[in-house]
């Protein structure tokens, strides 16, 4: 199974693994609590936000489109990020939910940026997104997809950095030597957010 850049003909492909991916996953339950609508707007979404990686980051899966890593290269700053999801379509998002959704996206979204602020001070190569299609989970498609932007990162010498809501991550980043820098629960939610920090390897 080769791994491959994302091409504009795989997003629908891509966003659909995503969508499978993610379907369970903590912050999207609490955006979108309705099973239904949280399908048709991942499957709205994903393919938007891959879209928006491709611009100015590294958006990688495999040639079976089992799995996707999206990063943001280090250069990449908030308004750029931002520039790239206007032009993507993402911003459109807000206009498909309901009022209490929107609140919740505001809310998780102010608290992912919050800490990231508080925590990259520095050139970091940020995992913006790693997700394997259910059916393919326990093959090593997530090492596939993760080491060749890790080996770019510890050529550059750079140290990588995630969040993630789910704690069983924390073990499967592990492997790839993350570690946890910080945790705690959204305000107001049962929804905890963990931090991870890779420094740079050496003799790579």
């Amino acid at each position: 199974m080769e791994v491959i850049p994302i091409q504009r003909q795989h997003l629908d492909a891509v966003g659909a693994t995503l969508t499978e991916a993610f379907m369970c996953y903590p912050i999207n339950c609490y955006v979108l609590p309705d099973a239904e609508r949280r399908r048709k707007l991942l499957l709205w979404t994903y393919p938007r936000w891959v879209r928006a990686m491709m611009f100015r980051g590294e958006a990688l899966t495999t040639s079976d489109f089992a799995g996707a890593a999206l990063w943001r290269k280090p250069e990449s700053g908030l308004w750029s990020w931002l520039w790239d999801q206007l032009r993507a379509g993402v911003l459109q998002a807000p206009f498909k939910l309901r009022p209490d959704e929107l609140w919740r996206l505001v809310k998780v979204d102010a608290e992912a940026t919050k800490r990231m602020r508080r925590s990259l001070h520095s050139p970091h190569w940020v995992l913006d997104l790693l997700g394997v299609a259910p059916e393919h989970q326990g093959k090593g498609i997530s090492r596939q997809l993760l080491e060749p932007t890790l080996a770019r990162a510890d050529q550059q010498g750079l140290p990588a950095y995630l969040i993630t809501n789910k704690e069983e991550n924390i073990a499967i980043y592990g492997r790839f030597g993350f570690e946890v820098i910080e945790e705690g629960l959204m305000s107001g939610t049962d929804v905890m957010f963990y931090e991870l920090r890779r420094p740079p390897l050496k003799n790579k």
